[in-house]
């Protein structure tokens, strides 16, 4: 990585090799309401994990949330966070993993199951 001059995501070769393209922020505003595209890059980055135990950045499970409330999808939004707590609750040092045990357990609440 040194010795080429790239960056960690352009050797890696990673789901998160976007953010080094030039347009990268505007890629990113662009798939913000694109429940498939988040997902694909959720989905990516659990295969990297389980691969080198790295956790995903939280912030595209975030947006799967958001996209899912904006639809009035609570169930499927509750079996995302379940799947996704289940796997993060302790990995992620930041505010938006522990946003997402929170946003689980309200729902959770609000649903009427665990």
């Amino acid at each position: 990585m040194l010795e080429d001059g790239k960056s960690y995501g352009e050797a890696n070769g990673g789901t998160m090799s976007f953010l080094n393209r030039p347009d990268a922020r505007d890629y990113i505003k662009s798939i913000q309401e694109d429940l498939g595209a988040n997902v694909a890059i959720v989905s990516g980055a659990f295969a990297e994990y389980l691969n080198n135990g790295e956790p995903p950045a939280p912030f595209y499970a975030w947006r799967i949330c958001v996209i899912l409330a904006k639809a009035r999808m609570r169930q499927l939004e509750l079996r995302f966070l379940n799947a996704w707590v289940r796997h993060f609750e302790g990995c992620g040092v930041g505010q938006r993993y522990k946003m997402l045990v929170q946003r689980r357990i309200k729902l959770s609440s609000a649903i009427g199951t665990n």
